[in-house]
């Protein structure tokens, strides 16, 4: 954590203490193409139909989604093969969803976002600057790839 001091000598001799600091965020986009292209990578189950059913969850971190669920409305996915990626902010114990306007705590490897009045439970996945959101449903796992952004 970075932190820094200023110390003002005004008249009379007051002084004025001013600490700043934070922690700054990581930005990372939903690498959308990198899915598309290696879809099979990505997921990490057996099952028959899990591949589409990871692609269907992938859609949840697309800007359009998050956006349809914060609004508490039906996405248009008319569109869904040109909707874009989300870009989310990580920090060491929270990630801002920016679209979404939620921010949730990191927590023993581990996030959790409410869509539709449901909460819904990520694995955090870091690996030098890629990073990976675990999804798990049932018999469904996959795993989705997420690119820092310079």
């Amino acid at each position: 954590m970075k932190s820094c001091f200023k110390i003002v000598l005004g008249s009379g001799l007051a002084i004025i203490l001013n600490a700043c600091g934070g922690e700054s965020a990581t930005k990372y986009t939903f690498d959308l193409e990198e899915f598309k292209q290696n879809t099979k990578q990505y997921v990490l189950s057996d099952g028959q139909m899990d591949e589409l059913g990871c692609t269907f969850a992938a859609l949840l971190f697309t800007k359009e989604m998050l956006e349809s669920v914060k609004e508490d409305k039906e996405p248009n996915m008319d569109n869904a093969e040109n909707f874009s990626p989300t870009t989310i902010n990580v920090y060491k114990d929270k990630i801002e969803w920016t679209d979404l306007g939620q921010e949730s705590a990191i927590k023993d490897g581990s996030t959790t976002i409410t869509a539709n009045g449901e909460d819904l439970t990520l694995d955090v996945i870091r690996d030098g600057d890629a990073l990976h959101l675990g999804f798990k449903d049932k018999e469904l796992h996959c795993k989705m790839p997420f690119s820092k952004m310079t």
